[in-house]
């Protein structure tokens, strides 16, 4: 049966919209070592893709022990998607990588979002107050990844895989929507994916995409935060209700072990 993954966790604060979509050849980009495998018999439209749908949060279907086998073959997969590489940072404009989007200092980025990209959000003085300071906060751990040039999904989540059975495990068999990537850091993927909470799911895709680099949990959570798509207005009430928060409270120890950068 053909079908997706859970359901889409929203984003937070909006990025430039692209006009050129996919056309990755001419942006400098070097292959890594990951690889696009087709699996099932040819159909009409080129390959036939079998995938269970397994509904609610990510993995909330699948008992425990088998959400988790399939977290970690999430997780090799976005491990292998990172591989790619590009001349620099950027999002796709036609056939070239455009920095132009990037910030340089957050808190200002944050700022230059709420007066001209959000003007719809209905934010008093207050909110926006906390989360420019949030902004802040996270400002130091953004800017230390601010020259990563790898490919990013940017929209990685159980809605956008299909999976399938195989043997006692699980394969992904499909990435979907690709429109949001962009050249960057991959951790923005990983921090996209943990707005599910922790679960077997996620769990497993943490352990599916190590090494990770040291203090990985906070980077990956201000990527996610500030720099993703177009936002919904509870996800925007979930960041303001948690922006008291310091970047590295309360996470489990395995958020800081160490790997390469």
């Amino acid at each position: 049966m053909r079908g997706r993954l859970a359901v889409r966790a929203p984003p937070v604060l909006p990025r430039r919209p692209r006009r050129g979509r996919g056309r990755t050849g001419a942006a400098g980009v070097r292959r890594g070592s990951g690889r696009i495998r087709r699996r099932g018999g040819a159909g009409p439209a080129g390959h036939r893709v079998r995938a269970r749908h397994a509904g609610g949060r990510a993995g909330a279907r699948i008992p425990s022990p088998e959400a988790r086998r399939l977290g970690e073959e999430a997780g090799r997969v976005l491990k292998a998607i990172g591989t790619f590489e590009f001349a620099r940072p950027g999002f796709f404009e036609d056939a070239r990588l455009d920095p132009s989007w990037l910030p340089g200092e957050l808190p200002d980025f944050i700022a230059t979002c709420l007066e001209t990209m959000a003007p719809g959000w209905n934010l008093d003085a207050a909110e926006r107050k906390r989360l420019l300071a949030r902004a802040e906060r996270y400002a130091p751990l953004v800017a230390a990844v601010a020259g990563a040039a790898r490919l990013v999904h940017s929209d990685y989540n159980p809605k956008n895989l299909l999976a399938r059975r195989e043997g006692r495990g699980w394969r992904i068999t499909a990435v979907l929507d690709w429109e949001f990537a962009f050249s960057g850091c991959p951790l923005t993927d990983v921090g996209n994916m943990l707005r599910f909470g922790d679960t077997p799911f996620t769990d497993g895709l943490v352990d599916g995409a190590e090494p990770l680099p040291a203090g990985w949990r906070e980077t990956a959570r201000a990527l996610a935060d500030f720099l993703t798509r177009p936002p919904r207005e509870p996800a925007l009430r979930a960041v303001l209700s948690s922006a008291g928060e310091p970047p590295a409270s309360a996470h489990r120890a395995s958020g800081n072990r160490p790997g390469p950068a």
